[in-house]
């Protein structure tokens, strides 16, 4: 019994390190294990390619899906464009072309499907192919019918040439996105996308069918470029406050500020109208130069135009005339003509006297001072008549204001209370004023 303890004392250092070395194996054997995992699932495994076609597939079918979409207003332009107006069917080319260019760039973020990167480079190539015949077609076909303003002349032959062409990068795109399909399909995982075809009826494309369709298109009534403009709602600022004679009143000011809305209610789109605006004055007076601007608005559009302010005269009548002139002769808006009289800026005058009481047989001097405002933008000028009593003081009639001021001096010859006023005759720009009374007496010398 004792050398069996021993015996088993002995082997309890043996069990204490065992469970450790089975630690250690176990280690071993799931480091082992994993990297056999990350082999098995790296870049040459099955897995690996599954889950990446996989995942391209799920990204590329709804960019599909819209590029198919986007295609099918090519088989109606091709249907119903000659009988289209002008703004639906370049709307649908637009609309075309922008859908298209926006699913190939999509496309370009996507990875290409391994291990066949030639049917990645396929799904690629066939959305840029499509963009690329997009914006052709939309060039060929505005360029038959004049271009965006339907000024330039287009070429049938041409036409039916760019258009051949287009047909050749749709077919070829067409291939391409059949043969990506066809590749993902055999490779590991065997994701399908879906359909997606452009060019639905082959016969449509050829160039018997092209040269027809082109000399329908240069033959549409409704596709004929129809240039048309007017003007809308029109605006002055300072806006009017009254009416008088069958003129707009506006306050008084030296600037004028006319807003208008230009419509193009044609079928292309206007490029360089040249708004105009000017003040014809109804006096004999010279007429400033007139405000321009030149701006573009597009076919069944309108657009706001400021126009530079405008030099006018307070209290002074013009007739406002507002025109808009389009870049192909004979094309403009009806002409709009408003009568309008600017106030005049108000002014005022007073009367002050060298002394506050004058004396018999002394001379007293009266100072009238004329002022306008500020926005008036000038000193006031023209004459001042001084009354005394409602009479006209001789020698002070009509007196030439230097820089806004005049002077009236008068000797009275006896006692008395005098009540000087001011009366200022005003100018085409100022209206007349009249000062308040002033009340001067005049007294016998002392003694």
């Amino acid at each position: 019994m004792v050398r069996e303890r021993r015996r088993l004392g002995r082997r309890r250092p043996g069990a204490s390190r065992s469970p450790r070395l089975l630690f250690a194996g176990l280690v071993l054997a799931t480091v082992a294990f994993g990297v056999g995992a990350v082999d098995q699932i790296g870049p040459t495994s099955g897995p690996f390619h599954r889950e990446l076609n996989t995942s391209f597939a799920a990204m590329a079918a709804p960019l599909a899906s819209r590029s198919t979409a986007a295609g099918a207003s090519i088989g109606e332009i091709l249907d119903r464009g000659p009988t289209m107006d002008r703004p639906t069917f370049f709307g649908l080319l637009d609309a075309l072309a922008a859908a298209s260019s926006e699913v190939a760039d999509q496309f370009d973020t996507l990875i290409p499907p391994a291990p066949t990167p030639p049917a990645g480079a396929g799904c690629q190539s066939a959305m840029i192919l499509r963009a690329e015949a997009a914006r052709g077609l939309r060039s060929a076909l505005e360029t038959l019918l004049g271009g965006p303003t339907g000024l330039a002349g287009g070429n049938e032959a041409t036409a039916a040439t760019a258009m051949a062409d287009v047909s050749v990068q749709i077919s070829q795109a067409d291939i391409s996105w059949a043969d990506c399909r066809r590749a993902l399909i055999l490779a590991p995982g065997g994701v399908r996308l879906p359909l997606s075809v452009w060019m639905g009826d082959p016969r449509a494309w050829t160039n018997q069918a092209l040269g027809s369709f082109v000399g329908l298109l240069a033959g549409s009534a409704s596709l004929t470029a129809r240039h048309q403009l007017g003007l809308g709602a029109l605006g002055v600022d300072p806006a009017a406050v009254s009416v008088s004679n069958g003129s707009a009143v506006i306050p008084p000011t030296t600037t004028l500020a006319v807003q208008m809305v230009l419509v193009d209610p044609g079928n292309v789109d206007e490029q360089g109208v040249v708004v105009e605006a000017a003040v014809r004055p109804t006096t004999a007076a010279a007429a400033p130069p007139p405000a321009r601007r030149t701006v573009d608005v597009r076919a069944g559009a309108s657009v706001a135009v400021d126009l530079p302010l405008l030099p006018v005269v307070a209290g002074t009548g013009y007739s406002l005339v507002i025109t808009a002139l389009g870049p192909t002769d004979g094309v403009a808006a009806p002409a709009v003509t408003i009568p309008l009289v600017v106030a005049q800026f108000p002014s005022g005058i007073v009367v002050t006297p060298s002394v506050t009481s004058a004396r018999v047989g002394h001379p007293v001097s009266y100072r009238a001072t004329v002022s306008a405002p500020a926005a008036a933008s000038t000193v006031p000028s023209g004459t001042v008549t001084f009354d005394d009593g409602g009479t006209a003081v001789p020698g002070c009639v009509s007196l030439a204001l230097a820089r806004g001021r005049a002077t009236c001096t008068v000797t009275y010859p006896g006692p008395g209370t005098h009540v000087v006023t001011a009366v200022y005759a005003g100018t085409t720009s100022l209206a007349n004023s009249t000062s308040l009374p002033l009340r001067e007496p005049v007294v016998a010398p002392a003694g």
